[in-house]
Parts: C-alpha cells; sequence; structure tokens
C-alpha cells in the first residue's frame, strides 16, 4: 500500500501561518508572532545567513585543498525538533552510478559563498574511510549508534548532544526535561496530548524517532494540514542553516493554481508534526 506523507499543524501554529508573508527570496521575510520576535536582530541574522536545502542538495563538496570530494545527495532532516541530523554526501562512481554515499555531521561542512561550493575539512582518504549510508537502509543508517560514530568521526562529538534516550542524552549528559517532558502525539479528537514544549525538549530528537527521521528532497511537495484535516497547502522548501545543524524555517505555499501566484509563509518547524498516514 502506498504511504501518504502529510505534515499537520499544531494547534500552538494556529497563529504562526501568519508568521511571514514571504516573496521569493529571504530578504522579504517579515517575523512576527513567534520565539524568534524575542530577538529580532539575532533572528533576522540567522534568517539572512540561511539557505535553500533545494539549493544544499547538489553542491559540490571540496576540501581546503580545492580537491572535489563529492557532492550533497539528501539532508536527514527532524521537522519537529528543527534538526538536520547528518547530511548525506555521494562521491566516486560514473554519473550517479556506483557513487559511494557517506553521512557526515551538518556541522563539519562550511559554505563558500563565493566559489558556491561546500568546504569539508577532510582529504578524499578521510572520507572515503568514513561511516557509509545506503538509502535503502534509512533507518538503519540514522540510529544513535550509527550516528554518534560519523559525528566521533569528523571530530564534532559536542555537536552530537541532541538524541535524547530515556531520561538523559545519548553521550551522558544529562536532561531534566526529558523525564518531565514527553513527545506530542495526535489524540483521535484532533488535539495534540501536549500543545506546548519545554524549549530544550522540543529541541531533542527521541532515540525512538531517528528511524523517522525525513529525507529533506521529499518534504518538498508534502501536504501541510491543520487539526481538522484540512489541506492548507503544501511544502515548498526548507530554509537551512547548515553549519548551526539547523531548520531556520518550513517555507508553505498556499494558494495560487497549479503553483503560480501562491503566498509564501514561513513556518517555525518545531510547529509541525510529521506523520506518515
Amino acid at each position: 500500500m502506498t504511504r501518504k506523507f502529510q505534515i499537520i499543524i499544531s494547534a500552538a501554529a494556529a497563529t504562526v501561518l501568519a508568521y511571514s508573508a514571504l516573496a521569493q527570496d529571504t530578504s522579504n521575510f517579515k517575523i512576527a508572532g513567534s520565539t524568534c520576535a524575542r530577538d529580532h536582530a539575532q533572528c533576522q541574522n540567522r534568517l539572512n545567513g540561511a539557505t535553500k536545502a533545494s539549493h544544499i542538495i547538489g553542491m559540490t563538496v571540496r576540501n581546503n585543498q580545492n580537491e572535489k570530494l563529492g557532492k550533497v545527495e539528501d539532508l536527514a532532516v527532524d521537522v519537529q525538533s528543527g534538526r538536520i541530523v547528518q547530511v548525506i554526501l555521494s562521491s566516486g562512481g560514473f554519473i550517479g552510478i556506483g557513487s559511494t554515499l557517506t553521512g557526515v555531521p551538518p556541522e563539519a561542512l562550511h559554505c563558500d559563498a563565493a566559489h558556491k561550493v561546500l568546504l569539508l575539512d577532510a582529504d578524499k582518504d578521510k572520507l572515503k574511510g568514513g561511516p557509509k549510508f545506503e538509502m535503502s537502509k534509512w533507518a538503519e543508517y540514522s540510529d544513535s549508534n550509527h550516528l554518534a560514530g560519523v559525528y566521533s568521526y569528523y571530530d564534532e562529538q559536542p555537536a552530537f548532544r541532541f538524541i535524547q534516550s530515556g531520561d538523559g542524552i545519548v553521550d551522558g549528559q544529562p536532561n531534566a526535561e526529558a523525564s518531565r517532558n514527553t513527545d506530542s502525539t495526535r489524540k483521535s479528537a484532533g488535539a495534540w496530548d501536549k500543545d506546548r514544549l519545554a524549549h530544550g525538549s522540543q529541541c531533542m530528537i527521541p532515540d525512538s524517532r531517528l528511524g523517522q527521521v525525513q529525507k529533506a528532497s521529499k518534504l518538498m511537495g508534502t501536504p501541510v494540514k491543520n487539526l481538522q484535516d484540512e489541506n492548507v497547502g503544501k511544502v515548498e522548501n526548507l530554509l537551512v542553516d547548515l553549519p548551526a545543524g539547523r531548520v531556520v524555517a518550513i517555507i508553505v505555499s498556499s494558494g495560487g493554481f497549479l503553483g503560480i501566484d501562491g503566498e509564501l509563509s514561513a513556518v517555525p518547524p518545531t510547529a509541525l508534526r510529521f506523520t506518515t498516514d
């Protein structure tokens, strides 16, 4: 049976669809009605530094010696926490055939805007010896053990503190909020068991949810519904801050005809819930 993917906007996000009326580039963001409004300057800096996921996917990756290492195949993201879990790179092969996939922490990559490439501080041998990735085993290569190896291999252990296991974090750091907050789940009546979670808990990813990490390429085009099961639009793109490992906003298009003249709105990822039903 074919699965239908959709994103549902939670009740806490009812006012957030008005978060911004967005023109075609990120310079036209209007920020209101979110936690970002508390620090407008800081949020605006993040938005100005954000890049469309569609631009990142397919981008060439080079090292500091200007050697081509490969290209970005996809981004593994968790919408609910707004995190980029890992970046999937492809290298070798011929016109995409026989290429090798490798997982890399997003924090290990840096954008060279002048040359429109991403930089990774690694030579070809280091990348070749890195943790591999298989699209056909997406859940297996997204579990906490594999991710721990990916972050450790590229010396990004401090960035690997977002996986929540039970009452703590995988790397041993305590998480008091985890024991007091549970993930939001949708009830049959259409409401969420917990509309609002502590910010620290929202930014965590339960170990059990890692198998549901989504491909950024597949999220684009995904329908967006509200709790009344009404279609409010579709995911147009994702704005990402790659060095920070964050999804800054989900761009939702609504209205228009066949995608023409539709209105674009920026929705905070933590206002959304991803379902596979």
